[in-house]
């Protein structure tokens, strides 16, 4: 899907919809991407989203992108809890 420039194991990302759009909400690894020489997360994010939505039918694109400053908040076996 996304290439993993900036996305390593440690990054956490939910993709849903979010008022009639297709929404990634991505808690990045702050230590790769400050690894990688990358200083703004969003717009280097932004880029990745750009290039797949340039092969995605419509109905697939991601419309909308939210960068957590925090975890998402985990079930006991460590997987994500939806809200």
């Amino acid at each position: 899907l996304l290439r993993p420039i900036l996305l390593s194991v440690s990054s956490e990302i939910i993709v849903r919809e979010s008022e009639g759009v297709i929404e990634a909400e991505i808690f990045p690894d702050s230590e790769y991407a400050q690894n990688a020489g990358i200083v703004d997360i969003r717009p280097a994010l932004q880029v990745l989203i750009d290039e797949y939505n340039v092969k995605a039918p419509a109905y697939k694109r991601i419309y909308s992108l939210k960068v957590r400053e925090s975890e998402f908040e985990k079930t006991a076996s460590r997987k994500i809890k939806r809200s």
